[in-house]
């Protein structure tokens, strides 16, 4: 083994630590203004700042997370603490999903629109989907991509304006919003209805907007998930149309009967160009060294100096390799709803590392025959997760399995 001295260890230990904290400070800063599109904290046409405004004057807690809802698990109220993703620019990550899910089974309630599709990876797990393509209605304002919608709930009685909103499909829960029955999904963009001529399943029929997956929620005390499909309703360009306002705040009211807690994550935007970094250099130093944000960042730190000192003791002809067993602790991929979909990522993740252990090209690895494989891996239990997609004992079982399996 390489025997390196202290002091060079914390040299570049250090200088890697002070990188970390300038770009987190940089990320915070230019994240700060300007947030973009449907951000509690942006103030343009298309922010959400007028929603997050009037939740606060009506008395609820309203925060920006900024980092990540993976921080969910630290909530101490979660039946009284409402986490709004609006328009997600970006998918939320396999540890994340289970912190969501694991918040709304102690209670926590949860707020989704989209349009886009990113949102699927939750909405899934509540069996819903968000189907993408316009959809188009007969009720619509001066455009056809401008919807009128119908809302007959106990909390809201009125109508809402959507913009070029998609729909929903789902097996369990309620629908919220529906359309009439001339509505239709645009499937393939082309802005016409083809359903006669092409097998696009453009068929006019009512269509969802809206779905609670646990209607009861109230009766029961537990966790309530609501799926929107269009998140423009709450953009400051469209809130003050027709109902959306009342309809929206009379949504969170209905979510959180007794008041608290509104969580916005923001997280899930990006973020613009760093324009005016250095005047706004020391609130973003304030911002990161407070809260839940210094948490994170003494954490990664103190993380980075321990992987520092052993990357630098590592023996040379060690390859790095980086899948998800790394990325993604035990005890996150130890779930009593563990879905096929994990089950297919840990797989390609096993595949990986016994393709990458052996020093394989992915075509050669592609090219063995399971026999082949079979004498590679060495092991029965995982050559028949590998093969079948089945495992003996629990998932913890076969996890610890994989990760103490070292090539013949």
């Amino acid at each position: 083994m390489r025997r390196i001295g202290a002091s060079t260890i914390w040299k570049w230990t250090f200088l890697l630590m002070f990188l970390l904290f300038i770009s987190t400070e940089i990320y915070v800063v230019t994240s700060m203004e300007d947030e973009g599109e449907l951000s509690s904290l942006e103030n343009g046409w298309t922010g959400a700042s007028a929603f997050s405004d009037e939740l606060s004057r009506r008395g609820f807690d309203v925060r920006s997370l900024l980092t990540t809802p993976s921080l969910l698990h630290e909530e101490e109220d979660p039946g009284n603490t409402l986490l709004i993703s609006l328009g997600p620019q970006r998918e939320y990550s396999l540890s994340e999903l289970h912190a969501l899910r694991k918040f709304h089974s102690r209670g926590g309630r949860i707020l989704m629109a989209d349009d886009s599709g990113n949102g699927n990876g939750l909405a899934s797990r509540f069996e819903v989907n968000f189907v993408r393509g316009q959809l188009y209605d007969q009720n619509f304002v001066s455009s056809p991509d401008l919807v009128k919608f119908d809302v007959n709930q106990d909390f809201f009685d009125g109508t809402v304006l959507m913009n070029r909103p998609a729909s929903l499909s789902f097996s369990s829960g309620q629908a919220l919003i529906a359309s009439t029955t001339s509505a239709w999904v645009d499937r393939n963009g082309n802005g016409i209805n083809d359903n006669i001529s092409t097998n696009q399943g453009e068929a006019p029929g009512i269509r969802y907007l809206a779905v609670i997956s646990d209607p009861d929620f109230t009766e029961h005390g537990s966790g309530a998930a609501v799926f929107i499909a269009d998140p423009s309703l709450f953009m400051n360009g469209m809130i003050e149309l027709e109902g959306n306002m009342e309809f929206a705040v009379s949504l969170v009211e209905h979510l959180l009967p007794r008041g608290g807690k509104v969580i916005f994550d923001d997280s899930v935007h990006r973020s613009p160009d760093a324009s005016g970094i250095v005047q706004r250099s020391l609130r973003g130093l304030a911002f990161a060294t407070t809260d839940v944000n210094l948490k994170i960042v003494s954490g990664a730190m103190a993380v980075l100096a321990l992987l520092s000192a052993a990357y630098l003791y590592e023996p040379p002809g060690k390859p790095g390799h980086d899948c998800i067993l790394n990325r993604t602790g035990v005890a996150e991929l130890v779930e009593p709803e563990l879905l096929e979909g994990d089950l297919a990522e840990l797989r390609k993740a096993v595949l990986d590392r016994i393709r990458v252990s052996y020093g394989m090209s992915v075509d050669d690895f592609s090219a063995l025959s399971w026999n082949e494989l079979e004498e590679l891996v060495g092991s029965p239990g995982i050559y028949r997760f590998l093969r079948k997609g089945k495992y003996r004992g629990g998932v913890e079982e076969l996890l610890l399995e994989v990760m103490a399996w070292e090539r013949k």
